[in-house]
């Protein structure tokens, strides 16, 4: 068909093609009338707005309009009743432009909140934050209500309450959730919908609205029924914001907190919902101290850990010494995952520090019993005080120098170790912040992903993890209005908050309105002195876990994998058939002596080798590769040398041709070693069929 040449239109026949069935054609249309802004295209984009055969027409006229600076909030609001939902949506993001001058336009607008279009409300949703007006706020509410899962209105209402949270968040209370959920579209507010518009209006210091809101949730609850989970987890949350007035709400709302009290000591009712009411605990001030000791009794054995962990939380909450004597003296008796969450409560407090470092120099706490990330966060401590105190309290088990220890260190290289047994040490000292094997939690890097897995890239990492940062892994302390200290790694940040990772995966969301400082001494969040955890051998077994690449060598018939030792003339040959053998296709073959099916970039061969007499050695390989398949990268790490190449082709159309090929040279002290041969990038049809790597000393050397 004739494609019309529209710069030669004159502007009202050019405004005119705006109605034509190609979209193509009418965004040129759009982007020419734009550009030439002439008056004359006015009423005829008018008169398309409001009658124009096609939404999409009615649409773009609207639009070019606005581009032209020519649209009039009559205009839009009429658009805002157009039969087609996508000029309805369009119309709405438009009058963005008029909000708080146009009544008429916000009456037509809020009367969109039973639009039957997802995607016009969805726009309502978002459009209404620019409305500083309580029927903007009212609406918002409804829009929440009427759908209280839909996570994508939802969400717009929460971008779009910053104006008007508190009335919002009054709606929403007006109308609460049942125990258990409700349906979707029974009018009743999301558990999660209050909870995040809570934390909105704490990030607004709207004090009148946080007293309200308290009301709201603490003085008219049910007398007949258990307390809802959402009432216990919106109450808290409302106390600790409230900090300024925190008094006369409780004064209110004694009943409240009692019969919380009630709820929290009632061995009947479920953990989850019991560990709610711990964090209304201590806020009755004639009850403190009995809930404070009901918070240490949770600190048995006999109690499920996740009220135990809540219980260190609350006692941290309470921010006193006895508070802090209930976990110390109890100590001995905590679980490996409870103490660490009262390691973090104690070391992140304001007084916290000086309460375990008492315990440490007055014996009652054993210095060793504090983990290594515990004792880096105290010895960095901001508080020059501290930092002299631990730095006393620790002195044995601080080294002077990173270097000497990897140094003392690197002769646990020289042995083989288990990799089976490295695989627990890591469960148990690196799993808190790593994810290797199908083990531990995904906060530092992916150690999966690493390109240097040699023993001693290991060692290194794991002695001086802060020889080399990674901007990304660098850890940030956050000091809070409060006087608490968060330590973490920051792993998201918005408008309003910022999160932060810490060892065991946790994330902290903070209130930008907490903070009153977040600064990083650039610094890994990973710990010097693990060596005081770690010994000598369990250094060895473990680096060996983390060299395999966290596998178990697979099972080949004819494969026999064993440690090589030189031969009489010095040589070291690894053939095939003595390797440890990774990955999804790379395997034995016995008939030709080779190792084939090199497939997948995480294929991988490893052989453990004896030296006893040290030198200098050349490295060659054995190899058979037809030439369609050559060129591909491979590397081969080997004590702190990596040999980069490409697999050469051996001959058109063949596999059995094998060719000895030089490829350096690696020096290699007494002791055992691990060579690990890998592709260095994804492999093009296969890498090559290995038969053997062979280490031959420059010169001849004799057996000492």
């Amino acid at each position: 068909r004739a494609v019309p040449i529209l710069e030669a239109l004159d502007t009202a026949s050019l405004a005119a093609s705006l109605d034509h069935s190609n979209g193509t054609l009418r965004d040129n249309v759009q982007r020419l009338l734009v550009h030439r802004d002439d008056p004359a295209a006015v009423p005829v984009l008018m008169r398309l707005a409001r009658d124009g055969r096609r939404p999409v027409t009615r649409m773009q006229a609207l639009c070019t309009l606005d581009g032209m600076g020519a649209l009039t909030p009559g205009l839009v609001a009429r658009a805002l009743n157009d039969p087609a939902p996508g000029v309805r949506r369009q119309a709405l993001r438009l009058a963005d432009h008029w909000a708080g001058q146009d009544e008429p336009l916000l009456e037509a607008a809020v009367r969109l909140v039973n639009d039957p279009d997802p995607t016009v409300r969805f726009q309502l949703a978002l459009s209404l934050g620019q409305w500083d007006d309580s029927r903007a706020a009212e609406a918002l509410g409804r829009l929440a209500l009427d759908r209280p899962h839909d996570v994508w209105i939802e969400a717009a209402v929460v971008s779009s309450s910053w104006r008007r949270t508190g009335e919002i968040l009054r709606v929403a209370l007006a109308h609460p959730p049942v125990e258990g959920g409700a349906p979707a579209g029974d009018g009743r507010a999301d558990a999660t919908l209050i909870s995040r518009l809570i934390d909105t209006l704490g990030g607004s210091n709207d004090r009148k609205s946080l007293s309200h809101a308290i009301n709201a949730v603490m003085a008219r609850f049910p007398t007949d029924q258990p307390l809802e989970d959402w009432r216990l987890a919106a109450a808290a949350r409302l106390l600790d914001l409230n900090r300024g007035s925190t008094k006369d709400a409780e004064d209110r709302n004694h009943a409240f907190l009692r019969r919380a009290g009630e709820t929290a000591r009632n061995s009947r009712i479920s953990v989850p919902k019991r560990t709610l009411a711990f964090r209304l605990l201590g806020r009755v001030p004639e009850e403190r101290d009995a809930d404070r000791t009901f918070l240490g009794e949770m600190l048995e054995p006999n109690v499920p850990v996740s009220l135990q962990i809540a219980a260190v939380g609350e006692l941290a909450r309470f921010g006193e010494t006895p508070a802090f004597s209930e976990i110390v003296r109890r100590w001995d008796g905590l679980g490996p995952e409870v103490r660490s969450r009262a390691l973090d409560a104690l070391v992140g407090h304001p007084t916290g520090p000086v309460a375990l470092l008492d315990a440490v120099e007055r014996g009652v706490l054993a210095a060793s019993s504090i983990d290594a990330a515990h004792r880096q966060r105290l010895l960095d401590h901001p508080t020059e005080a501290i930092k002299r105190r631990a730095s006393r309290a620790f002195e044995a088990s601080r080294p002077s120098s990173r270097t000497a220890v990897v140094d003392a260190f690197r002769p646990a290289l020289a042995v083989a170790g288990d990799a089976q047994r490295g695989e627990a040490i890591f469960v148990k000292t690196c799993a808190t912040c790593h994810k290797f094997g199908g083990h531990g939690h995904e906060v530092g890097p992916d150690l999966a992903a690493l390109t240097d897995r040699t023993p001693e890239a290991f060692l290194v990492a794991i002695l001086d993890p802060n020889r080399e940062v990674d901007a990304r892994y660098a850890s940030y302390t956050a000091a809070l209005k409060d006087g608490r200290l968060v330590t973490g790694l920051v792993a998201a940040e918005t408008a309003n908050s910022v999160s932060l990772k810490r060892l065991d995966s946790q994330l902290d969301v903070l209130l930008r309105s907490e903070l009153d400082e977040l600064k990083t001494a650039g610094k890994s969040l990973m710990p010097e002195g693990l060596e005081n955890d770690l010994k000598s051998d369990a250094l060895t077994d473990l680096v060996a876990y983390l060299s395999s690449g966290g596998y178990r060598p697979k099972s080949v018939a004819g494969n026999r994998p064993r440690t090589v030792a030189q031969n009489a003339a010095g040589v070291l040959r690894l053939s095939a058939e003595t390797a440890e053998i990774y990955g999804p296709s790379l395997t034995y073959e016995p008939e030709f002596g080779n190792l084939g099916y090199w497939h997948s970039r995480d294929d991988h061969a490893s052989w453990v080798v004896q030296v006893d007499r040290p030198g200098t050695f050349t490295v060659t390989m054995e190899w058979a590769c037809a030439d369609e398949s050559a060129n591909n990268p491979f590397e081969l790490q080997m004590s702190g040398t990596t040999i980069r190449g490409r697999v050469g082709g051996t001959g058109a159309g063949t596999w059995s041709h094998y060719q000895s090929i030089f490829l350096g040279e690696v020096t290699l002290a007494v002791g055992t070693h691990r060579l690990d041969l890998r592709p260095a990038d994804t492999v093009h049809n296969a890498l090559m069929d290995l038969r053997a790597i062979v280490l031959s000393p420059r010169v001849s050397l004799k057996k000492e």
